[in-house]
């Protein structure tokens, strides 16, 4: 499975997104949206394979799971895997770390 960090430093990657989109014309590697009601940003950019025996719990607020919108979860999933299939194909520099040397080595632990 795959994590995608949150970050709540919104301001900081607006402007990254901004200059993205501004060069790119489209940007795929960070997206906005909510969680625990205030607005965060998701850095597919830094996403990062994992294995279950990783994942101590899972994320709660107050004892309750936090969740995410279905149109939110489904626009972070297309991106994701659009990245990841982009990787695959050898385009590296749109993830910060080698996710799939990471990935190739979680299969022997």
């Amino acid at each position: 499975m795959w994590f995608i960090p949150v970050s709540s430093k919104v301001e900081k990657y607006q402007k990254i997104y901004i200059n993205k989109l501004k060069r790119y014309k489209k940007v795929d590697t960070i997206v906005f949206g909510k969680v625990k009601g205030k607005q965060n940003v998701f850095l597919i950019q830094n996403m990062f394979p994992v294995t279950e025996q990783y994942i101590e719990k899972q994320y709660t607020n107050k004892n309750k799971p936090v969740e995410i919108t279905y149109t939110l979860q489904k626009e972070i999933e297309v991106k994701a895997n659009k990245i990841l299939s982009l990787v695959r194909k050898g385009y590296t520099n749109l993830v910060f770390t080698n996710i799939l040397e990471i990935e190739e080595k979680l299969k022997y632990v």
